[in-house]
C-alpha cells in the first residue's frame, strides 16, 4: 500500500488540507460537523469533497490505505475553558469521540488528532482504553510549531493512532531537526496589503487613546520603532506608572489578551489567539502577515476578513500536520531507520510512549516577545 490517502475531519477552514496538500496526497474529503470553516476551505481548495455536517456518511472507500487527520475542538481541556464541562465525560470531547468511531469503523490505517497540551494527560486513559479495544496501537507527540519554521510559539500535542501490525518495525522512529524562522526573517520589512479592516479600526481607537494620554505623534512613532512587547507594559514602564494607571490613562483595554503587542522582528509571536492585536513595523499586521505567522500561505484567502483571527487561532500550524503525516506514512511503508543527519533528534517509540518534542523558552537564543 502506498498510504497516499488522506481524509481530514474538522479541518475547519483549512490548515490540515494546506499539509496534506503541500505533500501532494491524495486528499479523500474534508468532513467537518456543522460546516465551521467550510467558507474559507472551499475557497482555497474548491475541488475537493466536502461533507458539511452530521451525519457522516459512508466514505465510499475502505480506509485499510488511508491517514485519518483530525483536529475536533480542544474545549474539553483547554486552559481557557473555565466551566464545568470539561474532560473526556464532557460534551467537547464527544467530537473527538466520534472522529475515532468512524475511522475505526471504516478501517483506518492510522489516525492523527490535534490538540492543546491538556489533552496529553486529561485524555490519556481514555485514548488508552479505546486503542486497547479498538486494536490500534497509540503513540504521542507533544510538539511547539516554533521549532518547524513557524514564527509562532504555539505548544500542542498529537495522539497518534496505528492499527496494529501495520508498521514494518516494532516502533515508530520519528525524525525532526530544529528549524526557527524569526518574525523578521519570516516577514521581511513587512507585507503591507491586504490590511484587515477590523484590526486596523481597532488599532485607530487605540491610536486616539495614546493622544488623548499626552502622547505626540513623535513620542508614539518612537515608541514602535524602538520597543517591542505588550503595550500597556511598555507604557507603564515609560510613564513610571501601574499596569493599571496605563491602562486608564490611555484608553487601554482592561482585557490583557486584547491589547496590542509590538512584534520583535528578531523573535516570535505568541499564539495566536482569535484576540490577538499585533503591530509590526509601525501598523497592525496584515492580512498576509498573519497567514505567514500562523504557519499558512501568504496569499491564503477568507470567506469573511473577519474571521481571519478565530479561524487561525483555532487551526493546526501546518508545517507541523504535514511533517508528522509523512513521518507516519513513511514508517508505514518502512522507509525509517534510525539513521539521522547532523543536529536532527530521533525518537523511537513504542506503543503507549510519548515524543516530547517541546522547547523552552530559554532554548530558542532570541529574545521571544518582550
Amino acid at each position: 500500500m502506498a498510504y497516499e490517502n488522506v481524509l481530514i475531519l474538522n479541518g475547519y477552514a483549512g490548515s490540515l488540507t494546506v499539509a496534506a496538500s503541500s505533500l501532494d496526497l491524495n486528499i479523500v474529503a474534508s468532513i467537518e460537523d456543522h460546516a465551521y470553516g467550510l467558507d474559507t476551505q472551499s475557497l482555497n481548495f474548491p475541488s475537493l469533497t466536502y461533507v458539511p455536517s452530521l451525519p457522516w456518511p459512508d466514505p465510499g472507500v475502505d480506509l485499510q490505505d488511508t491517514l485519518v487527520i483530525a483536529h475536533p475542538p480542544c474545549a474539553a481541556f483547554s486552559a481557557q475553558n473555565n466551566s464545568a464541562n470539561k474532560g473526556t465525560e464532557s460534551t467537547h470531547f464527544e467530537c473527538t469521540a466520534r472522529v475515532l468511531g468512524y475511522s475505526a469503523l471504516h478501517g483506518a490505517a492510522a489516525v492523527l488528532i490535534e490538540s492543546v497540551t491538556g489533552a496529553y494527560l486529561g485524555a490519556k486513559d481514555w485514548y488508552d482504553s479505546w486503542s486497547s479495544y479498538n486494536n490500534y496501537d497509540i503513540y504521542r507527540v507533544l510538539q511547539n510549531a516554533v521549532t518547524y519554521g513557524v514564527p509562532q510559539w504555539r505548544p500542542r500535542y498529537w495522539t497518534i493512532l496505528i492499527k496494529k501490525g501495520l508498521l514494518k518495525l516494532p516502533y515508530l522512529i520519528l525524525h525532526h531537526i530544529r528549524k526557527y524562522t524569526t518574525l523578521g526573517e519570516a516577514l521581511g520589512d513587512g507585507i503591507d496589503e491586504p490590511v484587515n479592516p477590523y484590526t486596523v479600526r481597532y488599532w485607530e481607537r487605540q491610536l486616539e487613546g495614546l493622544r488623548a494620554g499626552g502622547l505626540t505623534e513623535e513620542q508614539i512613532k518612537r515608541m514602535l520603532e524602538e520597543e517591542t512587547g505588550h503595550l500597556a507594559r511598555i507604557l507603564a514602564r515609560l510613564h513610571d506608572l501601574s499596569i493599571h494607571q496605563a491602562k486608564a490613562r490611555f484608553h487601554i483595554s482592561s482585557f490583557d489578551s486584547h491589547v496590542f503587542s509590538i512584534l520583535n522582528p528578531q523573535g516570535f509571536s505568541h499564539t495566536v489567539m482569535c484576540v490577538s492585536n499585533w503591530v509590526y513595523k509601525g501598523r497592525p499586521v496584515t492580512v498576509p502577515e498573519l497567514n505567514i505567522i500562523a504557519g499558512f500561505p501568504a496569499d491564503y484567502k477568507f470567506a469573511k476578513i473577519r474571521d481571519q483571527k478565530c479561524y487561525l487561532s483555532k487551526g493546526v500550524a501546518p508545517p507541523v500536520a504535514a511533517w508528522l503525516l509523512n513521518e507516519v506514512r513513511l514508517n508505514l511503508l518502512g522507509e525509517k531507520d534510525l539513521g539521522h543527519q547532523p543536529n536532527e533528534r530521533v525518537y523511537i517509540l513504542k506503543s503507549g510512549e510519548v515524543a516530547d518534542l517541546r522547547i523552552k523558552h530559554d532554548e530558542v537564543g532570541v529574545d521571544l516577545f518582550d
